[in-house]
């Protein structure tokens, strides 16, 4: 019997017990690669700078207790480049006692506040630099029409 036996494989002769009953080969001089290091090779986006950081803040979430319910359990109340307006709302959501959050985007395909390129940083030739970045704050589903009501008359 082998340690295979423990996940309902066993080595009884059949014509595969070579390939079957085979040690998993591990090197004497290489660690062991953590699983998000492996994960970050194969992921389509591991490239993009402020990968770990993402990675990171998912953990984060993870341990505070948030997790995809609280994702399925908002709505958006505005998405717009307007940074005064972006600053405006989240101020009247506050006032109102409104609990919201919000997500920044830079347009160049990296997050706000971390490492950056170049052209991140320098924009590009023609480009207006207001709409760089997307602001986008999200409400419980349950105060959605109240903050919807108060973006709207807000001017």
């Amino acid at each position: 019997m082998s340690r295979l036996a423990g996940i309902g494989l066993k080595c009884d002769g059949n014509q595969y017990d070579d390939m079957i009953c085979m040690e998993h080969p591990t090197s004497r001089t290489h660690p062991r690669m953590k699983a998000v290091d492996r994960a970050a090779q194969f992921a389509p986006f591991a490239a993009l700078n402020g990968f770990e950081e993402a990675i990171r803040q998912a953990q984060e979430k993870n341990q505070g207790g948030q997790d995809m319910i609280t994702m399925l359990n908002r709505k958006s109340v505005y998405i717009g480049h307007d940074m005064k307006r972006f600053s405006e709302i989240r101020n009247l959501l506050a006032e109102e006692g409104i609990d919201y959050k919000y997500k920044v985007k830079n347009q160049m395909g990296e997050w706000s506040g971390e490492h950056g390129t170049v052209r991140s940083n320098m924009g590009m030739l023609g480009q207006d630099s207001s709409l760089d970045y997307e602001y986008e704050i999200f409400v419980h589903k349950d105060d959605y029409e109240k903050a919807g009501r108060l973006v709207e008359n807000l001017k």
